[in-house]
């Protein structure tokens, strides 16, 4: 049993009960948003799968149907990639940022043109040197590269590409700072200051085979993590 004590301190006066009325007004406010910007997460979501799912389904659809290609064309792309090819060499460097963004790169990137048509560029997938392999002669045939050339390519997702343009390199002053051969590497911080060769350069030589006359290239990422390679020979 409560004492008369007992139950005027559980007692709720009508001050109390106002501020607990308006605190549940504002909670269920609080919950009405909450759901909103669920709802709208799930709906931004859900336009992202079909979209992904959309660019799936034209992807197997491009060679029997040449709207399937041009409906991807007319879409929206989702960020865009430039790869320099230069004369003497055998492959073409792509700008290593494009891989940082999107490391579930396929194999195979199928180049779309307003003919409705594609060609097949193979990419290497590498982090430290991102190339294309194969397929860039019958591109460049098709497309009227000249032999020294940065093409732009808008990318779709999946496989898809296509091309925005593309400019002659005339000089190795105009090759951007993310290829190997270009005179304006890109580096951040006072490269004396960020690596020093010291005496274990001869060994870090015998270990990866680096002999007179190579070319090596330094790659730095996040923090001073390097990695180290020789750029082949064209």
């Amino acid at each position: 049993m409560f004492s008369s004590t007992e139950k005027g301190c559980c007692s709720v006066t009508a001050a109390e009960e106002r501020v607990l009325r308006s605190t549940g007004s504002m909670n269920s406010e609080r919950l009405k948003e909450n759901k909103e910007d669920r709802d709208e997460a799930v709906t931004k979501d859900l336009e992202s799968i079909m979209a992904e799912d959309r660019v799936e389904a034209l992807t197997k659809d491009l060679e029997s149907s040449v709207e399937a290609v041009r409906e991807i064309l007319a879409g929206p792309y989702k960020t865009s990639v430039a790869v320099t090819r230069l004369s003497f060499q055998n492959f073409g460097e792509v700008d290593p940022n494009f891989h940082v963004e999107n490391p579930k790169l396929t194999k195979d990137w199928l180049v779309m043109n307003q003919s409705g048509g594609y060609h097949k560029l193979i990419y290497n997938r590498c982090y430290s040197f991102p190339l294309i392999v194969g397929g860039w002669d019958e591109l460049k045939k098709f497309e009227g590269f000249p032999d020294n050339v940065e093409v732009l390519f808008a990318y779709y997702g999946g496989k898809l590409y296509s091309i925005m343009g593309f400019r002659e390199i005339t000089c190795l002053s105009s090759v951007m700072p993310y290829h190997s051969r270009s005179i304006f590497p890109r580096i951040e911080d006072d490269f004396a200051d960020y690596v020093k060769l010291g005496h274990t350069w001869y060994h870090v030589c015998v270990m990866n085979n680096f002999k007179g006359g190579d070319v090596v290239r330094f790659k730095f990422g996040p923090g001073f993590r390097c990695n180290l390679y020789k750029i082949p020979e064209a």
